[in-house]
């Protein structure tokens, strides 16, 4: 069964339980009100006893089973044996001491075999029906030879059945005619409740596995952009080292962190399914790990002569230091692609209001008036390929850490990327993308 199922039967089994304890409400009554006509009018003292224990059984059964409702709540009741059996015997009893197979609480059982059929499913209908049907055919084969069955207000003195019976017989018809309408009404209603809420239920998977694809497609698109920044740098790190080998130790190095990077990334790709990546948090030296990310950027700012300025300040801050990098590596990205050739490219540390900050300060054209503050948006890029992630992945996870991202244009053009991280040590906060 599809999951959440059994969760939608039982309430709604709860539905039609309590529509049959109703019934039994107005159904009790009368057929008290028949056994004490019977056992006023007929002499026989055993028949008296037996209906009377019968209804005592039924009034029984239905006391202790409003208890336990009362108790439980009746979405969280199981309907069992004890709900049945008492109700089985003693309509088999009553049928056995008002006239066999011409008792008219022979039909009352049609009613309860409607009933567990709803409640109990197919096994314990099958088996109650073929009890029901062994008991009747029973009866038919032994009824000749107990006249005592059909009790004396039933029959008159020639053997024949008297308007008292009719009028019994019609009263118990028509209390199972309404009952069993009731319930038929309750299946068609809990049917369509079923239906209606099987049909929310799928709408609700389709939705999640709608937003499940929206966050794949997300996340393979930001794979690719992260992907694509480490693949320029050792571009740009190949160059220099075929420029000059004099430095391609140090530059092989490099070449080695990037390739680390791009495992880290296409693993956390291959684990999407599980919850976002904690952060790792370290004591950092800012301006080293910014003098770093220069370094990776040497060979593509060396190819555009652009001049491409590092830090020189030391800065110790708490913060995961691979995904600070990850911000850092987006922007000084930016910042170059948004230079003209023999721009400039400057990076610088400080400190303001209890965060760290980084700025990526550029002499380009700043941001577009057009983008504006939809510039972290996923998807918002003034880029011709650019696949309007970088930004987005970037202000998330500096969010992650407690701090924020912002953008700003400077006097005589260009733009002010400002990273702003906590001093203190942040928990990890989830958010919506996962990095």
């Amino acid at each position: 069964m599809p999951p959440g199922f059994e969760e939608i039967r039982r309430e709604e089994q709860a539905r039609a339980f309590r529509t049959l304890l109703r019934a039994r409400y107005i159904a009790h009554p009368v057929f008290l009100a028949i056994v004490l006509y019977i056992g006023l009018k007929d002499s026989s003292w055993y028949r008296a006893i037996a209906m009377i224990a019968a209804i005592a059984v039924m009034l029984g059964a239905m006391v202790i089973e409003t208890v336990l409702i009362r108790r439980k709540g009746i979405s969280q009741y199981r309907i069992g044996y004890r709900d049945l059996v008492p109700l089985v015997l003693a309509f088999l009893l009553l049928a056995v001491v008002s006239g066999g197979t011409r008792s008219p609480f022979i039909v009352t059982t049609l009613a309860v075999l409607v009933g567990v059929a709803i409640l109990q499913g197919r096994r314990v209908a099958v088996v109650l029906l073929c009890c029901f049907l062994a008991f009747v055919w029973g009866l038919v084969l032994i009824q000749g030879r107990i006249p005592w069955i059909m009790p004396s207000v039933f029959v008159d003195a020639a053997g024949r059945q008297t308007f008292a019976y009719d009028v019994v017989f019609a009263a118990v018809v028509s209390v199972i005619a309404v009952v069993i309408t009731g319930l038929g009404i309750t299946v068609g209603s809990m049917s369509d409740a079923m239906l209606a809420r099987s049909l929310e239920a799928r709408g609700e998977v389709l939705r999640m596995h709608a937003e499940r694809l929206t966050d794949l497609t997300t996340l393979s698109g930001e794979i690719a952009h992260e992907l694509k920044n480490p693949l320029a740098s050792i571009r740009g790190l190949a160059q220099l080292i075929e420029a000059d080998p004099s430095r391609a130790r140090e530059r092989l190095r490099l070449l080695q962190i990037e390739v680390d990077r791009m495992r880290a990334i296409l693993d956390e790709f291959l684990n999407f399914s599980r919850p976002l990546v904690p952060l790792v948090q370290q004591t950092v030296d800012l301006g080293e790990l910014c003098r770093g990310v220069v370094a990776l950027h040497e060979g593509l700012a060396g190819a555009r002569h652009l001049m491409l300025v590092a830090p020189g300040d030391t800065l110790q801050v708490r913060c995961d230091p691979r995904k600070t990098k990850q911000i850092l590596v987006n922007l000084v990205q930016n910042a170059l692609e948004a230079t003209p050739d023999g721009g400039e490219v400057r990076v610088a540390v400080g400190r303001q209001n209890g965060f760290a900050t980084v700025q990526v300060i550029d002499t380009g054209s700043g941001v577009s008036s057009a983008i504006g503050d939809r510039a972290f948006e996923a998807g918002v890029t003034s880029k011709a390929a650019g696949s309007g992630l970088g930004l987005t992945i970037a202000r998330t996870l500096a969010e992650q850490h407690g701090g924020r991202l912002r953008l700003s244009n400077r006097d005589g053009g260009g733009c002010i990327a400002e990273v702003f991280l906590p001093m203190q040590e942040s928990a990890a906060r989830p958010q919506g993308l996962r990095t």
